[in-house]
């Protein structure tokens, strides 16, 4: 029985966990992000939802292998779980992207902080295969309940404020805002036009 029990705790870490990295995976966000919000609304508190995008990535990746790409991603990972609280929590999308939520913050502000300090430790060069790697972080952050009252709505905010960022100039952090959307339609819609032609 004992036996029987530990098995389905291995599978269901193995389900909602990243092999790589052993964070919590999508599948596992989406329900946290779901209660942090139920909770936020019963308690009358405000939490963030940050979306991390690792600027330069794909090069390592490209020029020096999956395997070099593998050990920056364990050490980036190591040092974003670094700049958080007890409470706050990480989870790797896929690829190079994060999601991070803070379950509760005083002021938008302090979501801008946490950004910062994680755009500083990623920043530091990592040594890979006796390779020097230097990659950056790019961030949105979508803040609710102004920004979306649903796991779906914060989410795309948040993604949409990373664009935003990154149109910017890589390397920075932009809070959602409404024209977000429309540009991120506006893009959707010239690829899609693009991909006819």
């Amino acid at each position: 029985e004992q036996e029987r029990a530990a098995k389905e705790e291995q599978v269901r870490h193995l389900a909602y966990h990243d092999a790589l990295t052993g964070l919590p995976n999508r599948a596992y966000f989406s329900e946290r992000l779901g209660e942090t919000i139920a909770f936020a609304e019963r308690t009358h508190q405000t939490c963030a939802l940050m979306f991390v995008d690792l600027d330069r990535f794909k090069i390592v990746n490209d020029s020096l292998g999956h395997v070099a790409g593998d050990a920056l991603l364990k050490v980036v990972s190591e040092r974003i779980q670094a700049c958080l609280r007890e409470s706050d929590l990480l989870f790797r999308m896929g690829g190079d992207e994060f999601t991070i939520i803070l379950p509760q913050i005083a002021m938008p502000e302090d979501a801008a902080f946490v950004a910062r300090r994680i755009q500083q430790a990623v920043a530091t060069p990592v040594s890979v295969h006796e390779h020097e790697l230097a990659v950056g972080a790019t961030i949105g952050i979508a803040v609710y309940p102004g920004d979306g009252d649903s796991a779906e709505a914060l989410l795309k905010n948040a993604d949409a404020a990373m664009y935003s960022a990154k149109e910017n100039g890589r390397g920075g952090h932009a809070f959602y805002r409404a024209a977000m959307n429309q540009r991120a339609s506006q893009r959707l819609a010239l690829e899609l036009a693009s991909k006819k032609g």
